[in-house]
């Protein structure tokens, strides 16, 4: 059995080391190179990984890992056909990666002035609506609540990875889109006789995107 062993390059690229591929192309790893960038959120200053696969040579998709278990986020890349000759291998690649983790390029991810026009970000403001349109009895005093496990899914479902839904609430907080109470995104109300925590979408800024409507005289209060 060959043992697997990766090589960092110009401060992004990862492959088998070249004596091992030149003398075993018959393993898979022979085939795989990794450019991987480091993203820092200009905001919470979390990092995630953007790993860019390439295939004897061709661009073959592209995944974001979270630093905090890059060995268990590498096997999102069996999706588009990367796989490993063992665990072994792909642990040793986590290791190889955390080890020249300072060298990785960094690029700041920064919340630029036309964000809000970003199709993704417009895709959830979309989302939010639809929910709060079929969630009336969650509205009160100018404020539609939103669970915050309902909030997360509707994020992830448009697109958003778990790492990036900090980021997506200080952009709400920021454009006047949600309230908040001192640095907390998050507010505790009491629903249905029930502790909830919930985000808090601000009606008059919703409803001037036509995201929804005012609330109208039949919908009901959530206490």
């Amino acid at each position: 059995m060959v043992s697997i062993i990766w090589e960092f390059t110009d401060s992004k690229t990862f492959q088998l080391d070249s004596n091992i591929k030149n003398a075993n192309t018959n393993v898979n790893e022979a085939h795989y190179v990794f450019e991987i960038e480091r993203v820092k959120d200009g905001v919470t200053k979390k990092e995630h990984l953007n790993i860019k696969t390439m295939v004897d040579g061709d661009c073959n998709g592209t995944v974001s890992v979270e630093p905090a278990n890059i060995a268990q986020g590498l096997l999102s890349l069996r999706e588009y056909g990367i796989i490993f000759s063992d665990d072994n291998s792909r642990i040793k690649l986590a290791r190889c990666i955390e080890q020249n983790y300072q060298q990785i390029a960094v690029s700041i991810q920064t919340q630029s002035d036309n964000q809000e026009n970003n199709e993704r970000f417009i895709d959830f403001l979309g989302a939010i609506g639809e929910y709060i349109k079929a969630a009336k009895e969650q509205r009160k005093n100018g404020l539609s609540y939103v669970l915050v496990a309902d909030f997360d899914a509707i994020a992830l479902d448009c697109g958003y990875q778990p790492f990036e839904i900090n980021g997506l609430r200080s952009l709400l907080k920021q454009n006047g889109y949600i309230h908040t109470v001192g640095n907390r995104n998050t507010l505790i109300i009491r629903f249905h006789g029930k502790v909830k925590r919930v985000i808090g979408f601000i009606d008059a800024t919703m409803v001037a995107q036509n995201y929804y409507s005012q609330l109208g005289s039949d919908a009901v209060q959530g206490e």
